[in-house]
């Protein structure tokens, strides 16, 4: 008897969902792989940089490429921080395991949307040379790693506590 209670325990969700501490584990394993991504193009990019002759500065001492990254990394930061919130709060009323699928994407779309300014960045830095646009790719970086989530970010979002330690 006792060995089957451990077996259930013991045994994967059914409908070949992942448990909790496998969703938590994969996000923050994802969100790790965005940041290192774009920190090692980043890299890459200071040491490669500049593959042309740079851009002529057309506004505020910026040429078009690193205007643009300007313009997307003000208008996609700020997503990746009001759209997950809103997406843990249209799935309160799902089931536990749809609460937990809409974490991980609510988690995974901020990285993203993070990553996406970040890497325009490097693309800057390599066609510029200039060293400062590791900067900003740096900061976007920086908040990817913020999204990490914790154990208590996640069982607060979910509203399930995660077994073991």
């Amino acid at each position: 008897m006792a060995d089957s209670r451990a077996a259930a325990r013991s045994a994967p969700p059914r409908g070949g969902e992942p448990d909790d501490a496998q969703v938590l584990r994969s996000t923050q394993l994802l969100l790790a792989a965005l940041a290192m991504g774009v920190l090692i193009f980043g890299g890459i990019a200071l040491f490669v940089a500049p593959v042309q002759t740079p851009l002529a500065p057309v506004a505020f001492g910026l040429d078009p490429l690193a205007l643009a990254a300007v313009l997307v990394t003000l208008t996609t930061a700020p997503l990746a921080f009001v759209l997950p919130p809103r997406l843990i709060e249209a799935a309160r009323e799902r089931d536990p395991a749809g609460r937990a699928q809409a974490f991980r994407a609510s988690r995974v779309l901020a990285g993203a949307l993070c990553e996406g300014p970040a890497l325009l960045w490097g693309i800057a830095l390599l066609l510029s040379g200039n060293a400062w646009f590791l900067a900003p790719l740096g900061s976007l970086a920086l908040l990817i790693l913020c999204l990490v989530p914790t154990r208590d970010a996640y069982e607060s979002a979910t509203g399930r506590r995660l077994s073991g330690t």
